[in-house]
């Protein structure tokens, strides 16, 4: 039954370059992925509506034996995926800077990439940050944690630099978005010797990289975030490996995700560890793109176009949320007048993610597209310099 889940993803292999690397344009299984995993983050936070609940929820998170008990396993629902959505996003991060490496044999991709990235998840941040420091100086939204942080506080934060962008004590989604921001910059030292190396070579490098990152696995605080962006980095190398795709190795490594997937809600310590969040993260995204029915429901038109809004919606729904949680929960007190405000407050999300992304992130992306081409040869190459850039063959 794998192998003909499989079959459908061969299909998709069928242009290789000398190396025996896919070259096919894209990777259609993490569209479907990158939705499921904004939506996962954005109902993680589902306690921001309601102080209250937030609260409960952030004093059981830190209790180990929480999950013996009926309730625990409850809150498992929003709190273990949303955490592995994270990670989901940071390996996804590696996957998308280093895969057209590996179609093409080449580097060039790394040109332009992290002037784009910085400029496309940046620049749209500043009107997060702003709207979000308007309502608290009003008194209309929370801050981090469902209260309203001191004055002190938020300015202090905003006295770091470029790097205020995202030290907030308002947002406290933003935190992960300098991982995601100089993720090409860790995929290319960790690409540029593997793309030179034999495979056990290869397998030997990725191991000694993610040791290097995995910090002592005990302690869950030493595990780098750059740790996710590496097992990206691999995921990328088998992706676009057609003898890996089409071996049976990948069978056996398909039932393997499956069994894996399971290990964020183990009872125990090991569900708080962020290997686990981390190994389940890589199982769902290998099983997305190897295994054929998840591979339908993740790559198709409906999950590419709804992809486009992912980033605009993990961005703003706090902003939502912890408005509503101070201006218009405290207002409701029966249980239908709460649901109510949750179903409002939530459509609310979805609409600004949309909106935002239309009169912010495309005119953002246009700015820095021509602004990268001004920076880099492309303007000189147009006016028909005679200056052009000599590939890196690798």
């Amino acid at each position: 039954m794998v192998g003909n889940c499989l079959v459908r993803c061969r299909r998709k292999s069928a242009f290789v370059n000398m190396n025996g690397r896919d070259q096919s344009v894209r990777l259609g299984s993490i569209d479907g992925v990158r939705v499921v995993s904004a939506i996962l983050v954005v109902f993680h936070h589902f306690p921001s509506v309601d102080k209250g609940i937030g609260g409960n929820r952030r004093i059981l998170s830190h209790i180990t034996s929480y999950q013996e008990t009926f309730w625990g396993y409850v809150l498992l629902i929003p709190v273990g995926p949303g955490k592995i959505a994270v990670q989901t996003f940071l390996i996804m991060s590696g996957i998308v800077s280093t895969y057209p490496c590996w179609r093409t044999g080449t580097i060039n991709s790394y040109e332009k990439s992290l002037l784009k990235r910085f400029g496309r998840l940046a620049l749209p941040v500043l009107p997060v940050q702003l709207v979000h420091l308007i309502l608290y100086s009003l008194g209309y939204a929370y801050g981090n944690f469902s209260r309203f942080p001191s004055a002190d506080s938020v300015r202090r934060s905003y006295t770091a630099g470029i790097s205020s962008i995202f030290a907030s004590e308002l947002n406290g989604a933003l935190w992960v978005l300098p991982y995601f921001l100089f993720a090409p910059v860790v995929s290319f030292a960790v690409q540029y010797p593997a793309l030179k190396l034999r495979p056990q070579a290869r397998i030997a490098w990725y191991l000694l990289c993610l040791l290097y990152l995995g910090g002592n696995f005990s302690d869950e605080k030493t595990v780098s975030e750059y740790f996710s962006v590496v097992v990206g980095v691999i995921l990328s190398d088998v992706f676009s490996n057609r003898a890996t795709s089409n071996s049976d190795f990948l069978k056996v490594g398909v039932l393997i995700s499956f069994a894996t997937l399971f290990f964020p809600w183990l009872p125990g310590e090991f569900y708080a560890h962020k290997l686990s969040q981390v190994i389940c993260a890589a199982s769902f995204i290998l099983l997305a793109q190897f295994w054929g029915p998840l591979n339908l429901a993740m790559d198709n038109v409906v999950m590419q176009t709804l992809s486009k809004y992912t980033y605009q919606l993990y961005i703003w729904h706090l902003v939502v949320l912890n408005t509503f949680a101070a201006s218009v929960t405290p207002k409701a007190s029966a249980f239908q007048e709460k649901l109510f405000v949750y179903v409002v407050a939530y459509l609310i999300v979805f609409v600004v993610a949309f909106v935002s992304y239309w009169i912010i992130e495309v005119p953002c992306g246009r700015m820095v597209t021509s602004m990268v081409r001004w920076f880099t040869n492309d303007a000189l190459n147009q006016r028909g310099n005679r200056y052009k850039p000599v590939p890196v063959q690798v």
